[in-house]
């Protein structure tokens, strides 16, 4: 949720402080499939509010 206050979807490559991954344009890249996985993901895992989220910034 730290990109675009989670408005924007998941970024593909995000570092462990937080900020995103310039080594590679893909990592900067927000794929719509991607965070679609990811929130479904995320529901199987009960964190529901955060799966919607992420899922409404694509």
């Amino acid at each position: 949720m730290k990109v675009k206050g989670g408005k924007r979807g998941a970024v593909n490559g995000m570092l462990p402080d937080g900020k995103v991954d310039m080594s590679s344009m893909q990592s900067r890249e927000i794929w719509s499939g991607v965070t679609y996985a990811l929130a479904a993901t995320m529901i199987q895992e009960n964190m529901i509010d955060m799966a919607f989220q992420t899922a409404g910034g694509v």
